[in-house]
């Protein structure tokens, strides 16, 4: 049986590789793919027999691989997502194994796929139903708003009112489009996963962006991009190298 992995955490695919060698030395694993482009690329010139995808992708959703080319190939997800995510998956016919993958899950869903494959059964998958459920789930997860200090007041700041954040020595700044900066009680880590990756975007290990505080973007190098932001900020905002393509790909969205 040959399979692929579709998963952007190398750690998480050494594991699920080292479970389905457990499970059954018979597996091929062909590849390892951790963006929609390459596993695009991959599945247009290559078959498998099974799929194990992650959900997100970076900034992408895996979902997204389907809108670019046709496949019957059945999918088992691994996924970080809670129950209502994981109910709609079920009403689209999906089986899945909730992150940290456990073997004995992993090795019942192998199992439940060899009973289709021996019964040459179709299993038909609506990837835009997908997409669309998983983007509403994702919508109630973001945040909305953050509590900020203002001397001895406190102030709830909008999203839709949020410029970018940076981080700066130990603290990391919440910039307002009307020029106000607050401290935040969270790091760029944290922050990269609370906030709607369709309007905000980590450009380097500094800045979140929204996309509307970008005033103009430069080539700085071969592959890095240099932008200018309002508020202005007196520093270079350079997009990473590792962080250019997926960046063009997200202004493109």
């Amino acid at each position: 049986m040959n399979v692929i992995i579709i998963e952007d955490e190398p750690l998480a695919a050494q594991y699920l590789c080292e479970l389905l060698n457990e499970i059954d030395s018979l597996i091929q694993i062909e590849a390892i793919l951790p963006s929609v482009k390459q596993a695009v690329d991959w599945l247009a010139n290559n078959s498998a027999h099974l799929i194990f995808m992650d959900i997100n992708l970076g900034d992408q959703i895996a979902f997204e691989i389907f809108q670019h080319i046709e496949s019957v190939t059945p999918i088992i997800f691994t996924t970080a997502f809670d129950n209502y995510a994981v109910q709609a998956f079920k009403v689209n016919g999906l089986d899945y194994l909730i992150k940290p993958v456990n073997k004995e899950e992993l090795q019942a869903s192998i199992e439940k796929y060899k009973h289709l494959y021996a019964q040459q059964a179709t299993i038909n998958l609506d990837y835009q139903r997908l997409i669309q459920d998983l983007e509403k789930q994702n919508q109630s997860n973001y945040k909305k708003r953050f509590l900020v200090g203002v001397g001895e007041r406190l102030k709830s700041v909008t999203i839709e009112n949020i410029a970018y954040f940076y981080a700066e020595q130990r603290y990391v700044v919440l910039v307002t489009n009307q020029k106000e900066k607050f401290i935040v009680d969270h790091t760029i880590e944290a922050l990269e996963k609370m906030l709607d990756p369709l309007h905000f975007f980590r450009v380097n290990r500094q800045f979140i962006i929204h996309f509307q505080s970008i005033q103009q973007m430069y080539k700085h190098t071969r592959s890095r991009l240099k932008l200018e932001l309002f508020p202005p900020i007196n520093k270079s905002i350079i997009v990473a190298t590792e962080r250019s393509g997926v960046f063009k790909e997200w202004l493109n969205r």
